[in-house]
């Protein structure tokens, strides 16, 4: 979406993955049905923005808990009170230890949500502000290629487990 006045330069993306606590109904199933998730308390971040215009993004559940922040949501899920997309980075401890688990909903999609530094065009960014896109482009280009090595090296050890069960 263009908005005159602005300027918008993406740097980087976070993935935001479906987790509820390990005790969880959508968590203990393994595999889940379609529309199962519907069922269950979807705990949604509330978007106040005049942008959003009551577009939900991500809302499947018919049950939903609407919240202002993410750490009143993280809380609410690692005390199993329903389920909800969370940033991976925020979450990645939690699933570690077992506090929270990845659910699956097989109506979930592209979960990567773009960021974006964004000024005014009759103020562009100084210095500090530039070096800052900068970094931020820099650490999301590491991180993409620190994801996609983590991914080729899951798998390959998936791979050799099977082939290692097989003998």
């Amino acid at each position: 979406m263009e908005i005159p006045g602005l300027e918008r330069i993406g740097v980087g993306s976070v993935e935001f993955i479906p987790v509820a606590a390990r005790d969880h109904p959508l968590a203990r199933g393994g595999r889940n049905a379609p529309g199962a998730a519907r069922d269950h308390i979807q705990l949604v971040l509330a978007d106040r923005s005049s942008l959003a215009d009551g577009k939900d993004r991500g809302v499947i559940g018919t049950q939903t808990w609407r919240l202002a922040d993410l750490g009143s949501k993280h809380m609410l899920l690692r005390e199993g009170i329903g389920w909800g997309y969370m940033p991976e980075p925020l979450v990645h401890e939690d699933i570690d230890r077992g506090r929270l688990v990845p659910v699956d909903v097989p109506e979930y999609k592209d979960g990567f949500l773009r960021l974006h530094a964004i000024y005014r065009t009759d103020t562009p960014p100084g210095p500090a502000a530039s070096w800052l896109v900068a970094r931020f482009e820099t650490q999301a280009k590491v991180m993409a290629e620190f994801r996609d090595e983590y991914t080729a090296l899951v798998s390959l050890q998936g791979r050799r487990k099977r082939s290692a069960a097989a003998k």
